[in-house]
């Protein structure tokens, strides 16, 4: 049945059919109609498993994503702002509320979601507290600010309840910020991850166009996760031939990926190219004896 999408489809129907209302079996069928790029069905069967399992934020996030691929940022941000509310997955959450600010135009909200996103990212590792609390060592307690920061400006006759005479050493009233958390921020490196990890997951989902727009965004073109999901992509859009070029750059930065020979193998393979392709098993099985 993996080869052939007609009975696929068939017995997905017949599954449809027999247990209506199963959020599941749509969802899944929803991810068939993405692998044989049927979109429109894809929608209608992802946004009826979200509306019979409105709770299911999982799927949610699916049909939110698939939205922004289909260009309807709007209707996504809806969901995707439900979602931030119930504290679901907030890095991913919040990068995608961000992509779909800007798909619709609005710089500043999607440089205020992406900045949250980061936040959220700094949270998981424990570089900064998490909601609701601090650390001492980060911010001042409040007593020490009321003795440290804050400087009363010199009275004058209009200074409510003071002695014009009186004089003050240091004339200002402003009161400094503390800096809590200056200088702590994601590296270039940790800010294109949380976009491979966006990558990554709208793969899992098929959803290849969405997933090739978001790892775009990313900075370092040699990183390795960055090169395996331009070579996924690639696959799953029915390019093959791209996908060699990113697998061979894998391989260069890690000459002991086996996977990476055994996949440039199917590439040539499917592209006609037996002898290439059986020079690639080759490889793999030369590896996989080295490092056996």
């Amino acid at each position: 049945m993996k080869n052939d999408p007609s009975k696929a489809e068939k017995y997905f129907q017949e599954q449809i059919k027999s247990q209506e209302g199963d959020a599941q079996i749509m969802r899944d069928l929803a991810r068939f109609y993405l692998r044989q790029r049927d979109l429109d069905k894809a929608e209608l069967y992802l946004r009826d498993a979200y509306a019979f399992q409105l709770d299911d934020k999982a799927t949610a996030l699916a049909y939110a994503c698939l939205l922004c691929q289909l260009s309807r940022s709007q209707e996504a941000s809806v969901i995707l702002k439900r979602l931030i509310a119930d504290g679901y997955e907030p890095v991913r959450v919040n990068m995608l509320l961000s992509i779909a600010y800007q798909m619709d135009g609005d710089s500043f909200m999607a440089d205020k979601y992406k900045a949250i996103s980061n936040l959220m990212q700094l949270r998981s590792l424990d570089r900064v507290p998490i909601a609701g609390t601090s650390k001492e060592n980060l911010v001042p307690r409040s007593s020490k600010l009321a003795t440290e920061n804050i400087k009363v400006m010199n009275p004058n006759s209009s200074t409510p309840g003071m002695d014009a005479t009186q004089t003050i050493e240091d004339h200002s009233n402003e009161v400094e910020s503390a800096h809590a958390f200056s200088n702590i921020r994601l590296s270039d490196q940790e800010q294109d991850e949380v976009l491979i990890d966006l990558a990554q997951y709208l793969i899992s989902e098929n959803m290849s166009e969405f997933a090739d727009s978001c790892i775009g965004r990313v900075e370092d073109k040699q990183n390795f996760n960055y090169l395996g999901c331009v070579a996924k992509i690639s696959i799953q859009m029915g390019n093959v031939g791209n996908a060699v070029p990113a697998l061979e750059q894998m391989i260069e930065l890690k000459n002991t990926w086996l996977e990476g020979y055994i996949e440039i193998g199917h590439a040539f393979y499917k592209q006609g190219g037996s002898e290439n392709a059986l020079q690639s098993y080759l490889k793999a099985i030369r590896v996989a004896n080295l490092t056996g």
